[in-house]
């Protein structure tokens, strides 16, 4: 019983760290979209700020490294 639970909890991080792996930036009209109707989450507003399209904390508008 032993080694059936620890294959299970073995699966369970391997389907974790899939899921993990396979996420996507969020499609940046549709994060603008919620943006604008103030139901943005914070990956969203992340993704945002990492573009440019909104200010930061500071103010600016930089756009991260990733999308130069």
């Amino acid at each position: 019983m032993k080694k059936f639970k620890s294959f299970v909890e073995d699966e369970n991080l391997k389907d974790f760290e899939e899921d993990l792996l396979g996420e996507k930036a969020p499609d940046t009209a549709d994060a603008m979209k919620r943006h604008k109707a103030g139901k943005a989450g914070f990956t969203d507003k992340a993704h945002l700020k990492a573009k440019g399209l909104i200010p930061r904390a500071d103010g600016s508008k930089k756009v991260s490294d990733k999308y130069k």
